[in-house]
């Protein structure tokens, strides 16, 4: 079973007779990467299967089982029903705003939604992205707020009103190394990762929005580590969607190649038995796996000429 929480130890994990390490996984190919993939979306499907809660607060596992090799399968259309039956018993109690000062709550929710074949401009006569418009409560939840509504309006087919304001708001955040902050001071990989992964839905049509995920990128493989991650499964993660949202294949980006090690390799040392943690000899973690079979979704994705979101 995975373990709940987000970021947190939850202590060391005992692999089972015969399974990997996470250094035996880590010294994997990248043919195999498939079958990893297609393991941890089976695992997180298993899990969902079982929880009849499945609903608010659970839409990264479902966007990562939607984008996965098995997003198909009969398995994972039972759990996006149950799903949506929750979303839509929630969404219409609340007025359609899941959250009043977390409006990525409708972005997660919409992204969610879309990928399972909702449409979040009409679920129960709300539509989700009617909060992404109300631009003080979105900026008022900090940068995270415009990164989410971008990235949720781009993802469904969408244009925001509030678009030009919150790629300036975002590419205000910048700082002159190319980092994007979260408290105006220190630059944050996971922040910049999702900042690119906002900016690259409009940089083919906006230079200002094109310069700044170039920038964003650069700072980022500037941080990459010499095992290829960044010191945790989540923000390798973010990276690899940022890279993947880019229209590139995160696995073989040469700038994000250190020593021969990838991004990829990087995301495997947290490969643990049922699925990946958050720090390497950590137990398997929710948010770790969900975030992690995302980029795994990325990487092949990005074979196939496609993105995660867009």
């Amino acid at each position: 079973m995975l373990a709940g929480g987000c970021g947190g130890n939850d202590g060391e994990a005992a692999p089972a007779e015969g399974s990997q390490t996470q250094a035996e996984t880590a010294a994997q190919p990248q043919a195999q990467m498939a079958q990893v993939e297609k393991e941890t979306a089976a695992a997180l499907i298993e899990e969902l299967s079982s929880d009849e809660e499945v609903g608010p607060g659970y839409e990264w596992s479902i966007i990562a089982i939607a984008g996965s090799s098995l997003g198909d399968s009969p398995e994972a259309r039972t759990v996006y029903q149950r799903f949506q039956e929750n979303m839509r018993l929630q969404i219409k109690r609340t007025g359609g705003v899941l959250s009043e000062d977390r409006p990525t709550e409708n972005a997660k929710a919409a992204i969610a939604l879309h990928m399972t074949g909702i449409d979040p401009a009409d679920v129960e006569g709300y539509d989700l992205l009617d909060q992404l418009e109300d631009e003080d409560a979105v900026k008022e939840q900090g940068i995270n707020g415009p990164i989410w509504a971008l990235i949720a309006s781009a993802a469904s087919g969408r244009t925001l009103d509030a678009e030009p304001s919150y790629l300036d708001e975002l590419m205000q955040a910048q700082s002159e190394d190319g980092a994007v902050t979260y408290d105006g001071k220190t630059g944050d990989v996971d922040i910049t990762a999702m900042a690119v992964q906002a900016l690259a839905a409009f940089a083919d049509e906006n230079e200002d929005a094109a310069g700044a995920a170039a920038a964003a990128r650069d700072w980022l493989a500037g941080q990459q580590k010499a095992e290829g991650d960044y010191g945790n499964a989540e923000s390798t993660a973010q990276v690899i969607l940022a890279i993947g949202c880019l229209g590139e294949d995160p696995a073989a980006a040469e700038d994000f190649v250190k020593d021969g090690t990838s991004l990829l390799d990087g995301l495997m040392i947290y490969r643990t038995d049922g699925g990946f943690s958050h720090e390497k000899g950590d137990a398997v973690n929710t948010m770790a796996t969900e975030q992690s079979l995302c980029a795994l979704d990325a990487i092949r994705l990005a074979e196939e000429g496609g993105t995660l979101y867009y």
